[in-house]
């Protein structure tokens, strides 16, 4: 794997391409797919407040998730970070594609949880004031993923 400075670990310069181009939650997801496939087992993810609760702007619960995600990650979990698919999915979201409601959850996320390949998901304190992050932790529920409460 071509390792570039300030490439994410585990990207590679086509997921980078593709990412930028996507037009569709499938197309995210196929690129989610890729990474996670290269990444080593256990895989986590966070979950938490980003554009629903936490500290009432996208901005500022945004901070909290990068934040949390780097101390994840320095204390060697393995941390599949949703932050570089944030701007894609809100371009996404503002064309005729996007369905409203939960199709950025059921077209992004959940294949990704359903994929088998993360195994825990840390939930953030303050998860409960997120709509997005109440139904993951249903769907951690559902499919037996660990869950971890910060």
């Amino acid at each position: 794997m071509l390792n570039l400075p300030g490439l994410p670990k585990y990207w590679t310069p086509f997921d980078i391409f593709d990412l930028r181009n996507a037009e569709t939650f499938e197309a995210l997801f196929g690129i989610a797919q890729s990474v996670l496939f290269r990444m080593p087992q256990p895989i986590a993810m966070v979950c938490g407040p980003i554009t629903s609760g936490g500290l009432g702007s996208k901005e500022e619960n945004l901070k909290v998730f990068k934040k949390t995600i780097k101390d994840l990650s320095d204390k060697g979990i393995i941390v599949f970070s949703q932050m570089p698919f944030e701007e894609p999915i809100w371009k996404i979201q503002k064309t005729p594609y996007y369905k409203g409601g939960c199709h950025t959850l059921e077209g992004f996320y959940l294949p990704v949880f359903e994929s088998g390949l993360v195994k825990n998901l840390y939930f953030m304190h303050g998860w409960e004031s997120s709509l997005g992050a109440t139904w993951e932790h249903i769907q951690a529920k559902r499919l037996g993923i660990g869950i971890i409460y910060l």
